[in-house]
């Protein structure tokens, strides 16, 4: 039986969320997690992302670090804090219990079109690469389709 929430999101054209965590070995293709459906699974030749297909709208923050910044150089990256926010997104496991979640835009020159240097935003993404290797310093990525609404942070 379906929430009144669920049947509210699915009468207004909304995909009703499932649940957003997903098993780090054992997704498989076609199996929906938080928004958005898994489109490709690791790989020998790609051992770090579990891609996803979707477009979703998601609010948070983000910055852009230019030249020479230690994590995502030139790439403007989003934080996402909010718990119902997150939902949105698919999770690995191994991560169930954190909170948060970042990651990089893939198309740097649209987003440094429509988006400030830093602020808040609700963006609609697709194509989410998720990072499921702990070790790796690769951020999770998403490519920008659209700017909803931004707000620029006081300087």
């Amino acid at each position: 039986m379906l929430s009144l929430s669920a049947l509210f999101l699915v009468g207004c054209g909304q995909k009703a969320l499932t649940n957003n965590i997903y098993p780090d070995e054992n997704a498989k293709v076609g199996e929906q997690y938080g928004a958005m459906t898994v489109s490709a699974v690791p790989t020998e030749e790609n051992p770090i992302y579990m891609s996803f297909t979707g477009e979703v709208s998601i609010s948070g923050e983000y910055s852009y670090s230019g030249e020479g910044a230690s994590f995502g150089e030139n790439q403007f990256c989003f934080s996402i804090i909010d718990t119902e926010e997150m939902k949105k997104l698919p999770k690995s496991e191994y991560f169930k219990d954190t909170t948060g979640k970042n990651f990089c835009l893939t198309n740097t020159d649209k987003a440094k079109e429509l988006l400030d240097e830093y602020g808040s935003a609700t963006i609609t993404i697709n194509a989410f690469q998720d990072n499921i290797k702990t070790e790796s310093e690769v951020p999770s990525m998403a490519t920008l389709v659209s700017v909803e609404s931004k707000t620029e942070a006081q300087k």
